[in-house]
């Protein structure tokens, strides 16, 4: 090996840098020369890499991120990268551990396991293992066609429920139930009177608690065409007044479905209106940046609000 390839970092990092380096680079004077742009990347990407090494917790790495970054359009859209990159580092590791947990807790039941495979059956007639049985003990004709997920194979199923707070466990449970209804909940929902106006092609994200693009959603509420296709262009939010109006019918559709979650964006949209108020409005495309952040990441876990993600601490 080369002392040059002895140097390379992971193919990861380096793609990742390397768009990144685009990116800043584009916003760039004339006169600016690459190092500029290389040196405040290789600067960011060590602080990515400290928080890889549990130098540093993500909320640190952000901190830092906002304070090497530039308060320009580029600069925010690198920062959402970075960003991404620390919440990926944290699934990662929170996969990591729970990994060799899992692995236990199939070993501790593998005995079990196998004694209730080796059971005789009692049944006085042939039973196809993908048939279930009704009440009476008659072939159940639907399971015919359709096959019975048995949830017990998965490697969670025995495994206890963590401790959640209430308002994250409410919503989890709410999640289950259209999770397995979505359709049903979808065409219930529409029939409403009282449903709130929202973009069609984004009801999916909302149901199922997805990450809510505003871009998408400003776009969507102003546009002259019915049913519009947001996945295909948008216009992007870039004013206080523009987020208003997107997030709070956002917020409408979340609630909506949602109930339970109403403290929770009250303490969250006060928090962005004091961000915005505390910044200067050419600068207001940071608050934007956060914001998103903040939300995506939410959205990626199951045990967090908005207002105990990393991302949020760490503007405390």
């Amino acid at each position: 090996m080369t002392e040059a390839n002895a140097e390379t970092p992971s193919a990861t990092p380096a793609v990742e840098g390397s768009n990144i380096q685009s990116t800043l680079r584009s916003s760039q004077a004339s006169g600016s020369t690459d190092d500029t742009a290389t040196g405040l990347v290789r600067k960011c990407l060590s602080i990515v890499e400290c928080r890889r090494k549990g130098e540093i917790c993500t909320s640190e790495a952000i901190s830092l991120l906002l304070g090497e970054l530039p308060a320009s359009e580029d600069g925010e859209r690198a920062l959402e990268q970075y960003i991404d990159m620390c919440v990926e580092i944290d699934r990662e590791s929170v996969l990591a551990g729970e990994k060799g947990k899992q692995l236990t807790d199939r070993l501790q039941d593998s005995q079990r396991d196998e004694e209730i495979a080796n059971r005789p059956q009692q049944e006085d007639f042939p039973v196809r293992p993908d048939i279930p049985l009704n009440e009476s003990g008659d072939l159940n004709r639907e399971g015919e066609t359709k096959k019975v997920f048995d949830r017990s194979k998965l490697s969670w199923f025995k495994r206890p429920e963590p401790f959640l707070n209430p308002a994250v466990k409410e919503t989890l449970e709410r999640k289950r139930f259209y999770l397995a209804n979505y359709k049903e909940v979808k065409h219930d929902l529409l029939e409403q009177a009282d449903c709130p106006a929202f973009p069609d092609s984004l009801w999916h994200d909302v149901i199922i608690g997805n990450f809510v693009d505003l871009d998408k959603v400003y776009t969507g509420r102003y546009s002259l065409e019915p049913d519009t296709d947001t996945s295909k262009s948008s216009k992007e939010v870039r004013t206080h007044s523009e987020w208003t109006v997107a997030f709070h019918s956002a917020k409408s559709a979340i609630l909506f479905l949602y109930p339970n979650r109403k403290e929770e964006f009250a303490a969250y949209e006060a928090f962005i209106i004091g961000q915005f108020a505390a910044t200067r409005p050419e600068e207001h495309r940071r608050v934007i940046a956060l914001d998103k952040a903040i939300r995506k990441e939410a959205a990626k876990v199951n045990n967090c609000t908005l207002t105990t993600v990393p991302s949020f601490n760490a503007t405390h």
